[in-house]
């Protein structure tokens, strides 16, 4: 999941994970009373410098857990397509299935949205 800075992207992950006790999430800013199946990102490009630190957190929580769904938070929409091709080509991609990339609009695009719809 991606989105302009501020978005609420963290938020979000947090809510679908605290309804769905099934799923984990992996964020950039943990909340302070985050559920179970929250984890922070390493800090670093998910697809370079942290690549490494990120497999290790997903292999933690998936061996943990046993999630049926995994949101990786990103802070730039340009890693998605870098992000996939590090999964499904590293020593997770047997135990992982990538779905469809998730963008968050800004909150600003929001408003005008809300104010040309009315």
């Amino acid at each position: 999941m991606a989105g302009a800075p501020r978005s609420g992207k963290s938020a979000l992950v947090a809510r679908l994970v605290a309804e769905r006790p099934g799923w984990l999430g992996i964020v950039n800013v943990l909340p302070a009373a985050g559920p179970r199946g929250l984890r922070l990102a390493p800090a670093g490009c998910p697809c370079c410098t942290a690549r490494l630190a990120l497999e290790l957190v997903l292999v933690r929580a998936l061996r943990e857990l046993r999630p049926t769904r995994v949101l990786v938070e990103l802070g730039n929409a340009g890693h998605q397509v870098l992000l996939r091709r590090t999964l499904c080509a590293g020593p997770l991609a047997p135990y992982l299935e990538p779905g469809r990339d998730l963008m968050l609009p800004a909150a600003s695009a929001l408003r005008a949205e809300a104010l040309e719809a009315n």
